[in-house]
């Protein structure tokens, strides 16, 4: 069996104990792919039954992965694309927020160069608040970051 590089490029990268469990699941999914048709997708699993990995023993048994991944193999094998979430819907951007935004020197600018995802974590923050005074702080706090280039989890991006 030949090997990704690009796979085996990500293992590396990994942290020293994500590295094990990659290589096993890795081994596990080769195995349930070269199996696959011998085995038949009886009940319906998802990976978020397995919980947080956090070592070898914390990974799917082999037969628990292949009931997983049969239908997935057997879609791309017919040459089908595997259907995707659909894309969450669009928070329009509130008028005191942009206002905010205009006000917050260089703000309105960086935050054309956020991604749709980091927008959406912004806007659903700020509409998501429940008290006109938690809105006003959190559209404050938006833009002071924003005008800093600060992503809306910034905190916890070195973590």
């Amino acid at each position: 069996m030949t090997r990704d590089e690009r796979v085996d490029s990500y293992i590396a990268k990994a942290e020293p104990f994500a590295q094990p469990i990659l290589e096993h699941l890795r081994e596990l999914m080769a195995r349930a792919f070269f199996l696959h048709g011998a085995l038949s997708a009886e009940e319906e699993t998802t990976w978020s039954r397995f919980g947080k990995l956090k070592s070898v023993e914390d990974c799917p048994q082999f037969d628990e992965l292949v009931v997983i991944l049969t239908p997935r193999i057997a879609t791309l094998e017919a040459g089908k694309a595997i259907p995707r979430s659909s894309p969450k819907a669009e928070i329009p951007m509130p008028q005191d927020f942009a206002a905010a935004l205009a006000k917050a020197g260089g703000a309105r600018e960086l935050w054309a160069g956020f991604t749709d995802s980091q927008c959406r974590d912004y806007l659903d923050w700020i509409t998501s608040a429940k008290q006109d005074a938690t809105r006003a702080r959190r559209i404050a706090t938006a833009a002071e970051w924003i005008g800093q280039g600060k992503r809306r989890n910034w905190r916890y991006e070195g973590c």
